[in-house]
This record gives C-alpha cells, structure tokens and sequence, in this order.
C-alpha cells in the first residue's frame, strides 16, 4: 500500500472510503449498509482476523494511510511531497519476505 501511495499519492480510494465511514456516522442506514465491508478492511488489507487485537505494525500503518489521506484537504497539499514523504518512511522501513513478488504483482495488475 505504501508503495502504491509512493508512486500515485494522486489516487485517494481511501479518501473516498473515508467519506463514506464518516457519512455513516450520522446515516444509520448508510451505518448498517456498510459496516461489513468496512470491518473486512483490515482483513483484506492485512490479513488481519476481524476479531484479533491489530499488530503495532498494522496499527501504525493504518494511521499513516488515514493521516495521509486527511492531508489531502490541507491547503499545502502537494501530492510530490506526499510522495517523497512515504518514499522517506520506506527507506526506514525493514523489508518484508516477499515484498519484491508482490510489488511485481501490483505494477502488472496496474498495466493490464
């Protein structure tokens, strides 16, 4: 996901689920209609069980990604600087088994 906001920081699918997690706040039946997808988010994001308490990793990151996306209402928003701001986080980040697979994965099914 980080590498996918590093290379297309213009592209806001989160903002558009944040909008609708916010819109349900005040719309019960808008509530009722998407609190399942929503609950698989982290799930389908993660792997994370929807009733396991989330790892720091997973945690931190889904903080990052909200905080990211809320940035984007900011009046200095640059989407150039975002970038260069979660390319800096990756820098600092211990790579995961894997990573190169599935970013190959990712830049394929973005082609195609």
């Amino acid at each position: 996901m980080l590498h996918i906001l590093a290379s297309r920081p213009q592209r806001h699918t989160s903002l558009a689920m944040l909008e609708v997690w916010m819109a349900a706040r005040g719309d019960e039946r808008l509530a009722r209609a998407v609190r399942a997808p929503l609950a698989a988010v982290p799930q389908m994001l993660f792997g994370q069980p929807p009733d396991a308490p989330p790892h720091p990793e997973w945690l931190a990151l889904r903080c990052f990604l909200h905080g990211a996306t809320q940035h984007s209402f900011a009046p200095d928003y640059d989407t150039h600087a975002l970038a260069d701001a979660v390319r800096w986080l990756l820098r600092h980040l211990p790579k995961p088994d894997g990573q190169d697979a599935v970013l190959a994965r990712v830049r394929a099914a973005m082609r195609g």
